[in-house]
């Protein structure tokens, strides 16, 4: 459908939140404008899981699965977040290394730069939505 006129009043608004997401999205192709969608998830679904993951509770197929993503896709975006692969380069956001009882088993830690972007990233959506949720108009559920 063709349309020769978008009136102001029927675009949709957004809040606060979209715009940190957005920002956060920004930083993450600061780092490498040609960045996937599926590899700044999967840094990010790692990045929260290492607790969980160096205590051995959670391995890398299960990220992958939680993500409904292919183990081997999964792989190969964390492998591009890290050193890279044959034909890719490396953004070294992660550094790879084995679980101590199971050789086979890769694991992930962040590397100083991979800490740096998360430690931003959080604040910046963090600060956003302390702003959203401190101008909200008042409403059920307020309690004063």
């Amino acid at each position: 459908m063709f349309f020769f006129f978008m009136d102001p009043q029927d675009a949709p608004m957004f809040g606060n939140g979209l715009k940190a997401f957005e920002h956060g999205l920004d930083l993450l192709r600061e780092v490498d404008s040609k960045m996937t969608v599926s590899a700044a998830a999967s840094f990010v679904h790692i990045a929260r899981r290492m607790p969980a993951m160096y205590g051995g509770s959670v391995t890398m197929a299960d990220i992958a699965k939680d993500m409904n993503m292919n183990y081997a896709s999964f792989m190969r975006s964390a492998d591009v977040m890290a050193e890279g692969g044959a034909n890719t380069r490396g953004l070294n956001l992660l550094e790879p290394g084995l679980f101590p009882d199971n050789k086979r088993a890769k694991q992930f830690r962040l590397t100083p730069s991979g800490l740096q972007l998360l430690q931003n990233i959080d604040f910046v959506v963090s600060t956003e939505a302390k702003k959203s949720y401190l101008n909200r108009e008042p409403g059920l559920g307020d309690i004063d």
